[in-house]
């Protein structure tokens, strides 16, 4: 993800917001979230999706992303 911010970043001049969705009903997941080395400091926001009501049920049932955002 951090190579991801970079190429963002080089391309737009801005500084994106990152954030990773990922969906684990039964068993929670445990990722690194940050990056801490001497001189280097990166994280990311994680997100399970079955925490998010609105959304968890539409997103297991679309076969293609780009059917989330037609109405």
């Amino acid at each position: 993800m951090l190579e991801y911010y970079k190429l963002i970043h080089d391309l737009y001049r801005q500084s994106p917001i990152q954030q990773m969705f990922y969906a684990s009903e039964n068993n929670p997941i445990h990722f690194e979230t940050r990056i801490r080395q001497d001189k280097l400091q990166f994280e990311y926001q994680l997100i399970d999706i079955y925490e998010m009501e609105s959304w968890s049920n539409k997103l297991l049932e679309v076969n293609r992303s780009e059917d989330l955002f037609t109405e």
